[in-house]
């Protein structure tokens, strides 16, 4: 897989996946590393917080719709939405299509499964500053 698509490395941006099916989390931050990104996991809401509180240089979360626990990836982004409204979300689910009204402003939907390619462009097009403003003229 080439990674030219989504720019250039961000080895100092952390997404935290958040995904209770092991292969599926270890896939994703197979996937985030390989395009530049350092990833960090939790496997549920619980740990996922717990981990947002501790580091602040988590620029993104890519979290699953249904975790075990009493807070699903839908409560857990309104959570990280509150507490860390710098933090970047993307919430993903195979089964499930939120309407934009279950998903805080500014956060992405990604549906299940997802390519690569995919992941890295969404996760490249939010973490990445606009360097052109509101005009689409270089600053």
């Amino acid at each position: 897989m080439t990674t030219d698509a989504v720019g250039p490395a961000r080895a100092t941006v952390s997404v935290l996946v958040v995904e209770d099916e092991a292969l599926a989390r270890l896939l994703a931050c197979d996937f985030l590393e390989v395009g530049g990104f350092s990833s960090l996991e939790a496997a549920n809401a619980q740990e996922a917080l717990e981990l947002l509180m501790a580091k602040p240089d988590i620029g993104a979360i890519l979290t699953d719709v249904d975790m075990p626990g009493t807070l699903n990836g839908l409560g857990l982004a309104r959570q990280v939405a509150n507490r860390r409204p710098e933090v970047k979300i993307v919430v993903t689910s195979g089964g499930y299509t939120p309407r934009s009204s279950d998903l805080p402003p500014g956060v992405r939907f990604l549906c299940k499964p997802y390519s690569p390619l995919k992941l890295l462009s969404v996760m490249s097009e939010l973490l990445t500053p606009d360097v052109h403003g509101p005009h689409g003229r270089q600053m």
